[in-house]
């Protein structure tokens, strides 16, 4: 590999980079390309002592006279699809991160681009790489008939990663955001694809409940955003009993049925975290490897099928809130509520499910 293009300049955007100086050859160039915040990776490569590893340009990569070897798109979902479209299209691996797109439609448009061109697009499924979850899996596999799944994945107010805050994108669901970790994660536990059932909205939508089920067992999904705490927990009721794993911090620990506490992962410090283990993977598929199938765009496919079921439903509930609710709400779920959808507060809010639906989706493309 020559280069590796990462392109966004936000802070997942530099975290890859930063953990890419230590999966990459040593001789591969990672080059940022970042329209916004080109001056600011700048300044954050400078703080890291990486100048010899990483560079950050604000122009787009010269897919032409000299094109990366691969690249890895860590923008807003809003570019995803341009970026990714333009990367394919030149014949260079792509991996993308979630949500890979807004609607099944636009992933299958990005899935069937890579065949015609006879490359790679891999979709970010970081957990998937997670020793921890691997662990999970197995005690829930040993304990006999899966009867309920209950998912929460609940981000704070202000949650610090990597030394800094963590923000979110207004003008995306929290589902579209959370699904695509969520839905592979549970189609490793259970045997039958996830089928949607009804949802839930609170908080102006900054909360979604989502009911499905996987063939027999009941899943239950809580994702919320301005929580209290951050919060990831997995929790399977088996015939022996409940077993939970809560990685809200990492490395996962896993609680049994009879309340021992395991740690998921004892080589969490000696071996590759799991974006490390992602990266590599998706390395050496550039380097002439099968896709690992933790990457497979067909898991992209599958969360944004489901995630489209959802948000028809959603739509639904979000114009009943906004004709009965908005002017009595809390400012904070106003607020949040209307920039989701890009209105302003003197715009007229009495829109009907269709509209509503159309302007989230719209979220792919603003």
């Amino acid at each position: 590999m020559t280069s590796i293009s990462v392109i966004g300049g936000g802070r997942w955007a530099r975290t890859i980079g930063a953990v890419l100086c230590g999966v990459s050859n040593p001789f591969s160039t990672v080059i940022f390309h970042s329209r916004h915040n080109s001056k600011g990776v700048a300044a954050w490569i400078a703080e890291k002592g990486l100048e010899g590893r990483l560079s950050v340009t604000s122009q787009w990569p010269d897919l032409d006279a000299a094109p990366p070897s691969a690249a890895i798109i860590a923008s807003g979902v809003a570019d995803h699809v341009a970026a990714a479209s333009a990367v394919l299209g030149a014949g260079i691996p792509v991996l993308v991160e979630k949500p890979v797109a807004i609607t099944q439609s636009a992933v299958r448009h990005l899935v069937e681009l890579a065949s015609r061109n006879r490359t790679w697009l891999a979709a970010s499924h970081v957990f998937l790489f997670a020793r921890y979850f691997d662990a999970f899996v197995k005690h829930i596999k040993d304990m006999g008939r899966l009867e309920s799944v209950t998912v929460e994945w609940i981000d704070g107010h202000a949650d610090i990663r990597d030394d800094e805050v963590k923000s979110y994108d207004a003008r995306v669901t929290v589902f579209d955001d959370v699904l695509p970790h969520i839905v592979p994660l549970v189609a490793q536990l259970c045997d039958h694809p996830l089928q949607f059932l009804a949802l839930d909205a609170g908080r102006g939508g900054a909360e979604v409940a989502i009911q499905a089920c996987a063939g027999e067992p009941w899943v239950s999904m809580l994702m919320a955003r301005n929580g209290q705490a951050r919060r990831r927990l997995i929790a399977a009721k088996t015939a022996a009993g409940v077993c939970r794993l809560d990685f809200s911090q990492e490395p996962g620990v896993i609680v049994m049925p009879d309340g021992t506490r395991l740690n998921g992962d004892p080589q969490w410090e000696a071996q590759f975290k799991p974006l490390g283990a992602m990266l590599a993977a998706f390395l050496a598929t550039v380097d002439g490897a099968a896709l690992d199938e933790r990457l497979s765009a067909g898991k992209a496919l599958e969360s944004a099928d489901f995630a489209d079921a959802a948000r028809v439903q959603y739509a639904t509930h979000q114009a009943k809130w906004l004709t009965e609710n908005l002017t009595t709400a809390p400012e904070i779920e106003q607020v949040y509520a209307l920039r989701e959808l890009g209105l302003s507060r003197e715009a007229p809010h009495r829109l009907g499910p269709q509209e509503v639906l159309t302007l989230l989706e719209a979220a792919a493309h603003f």
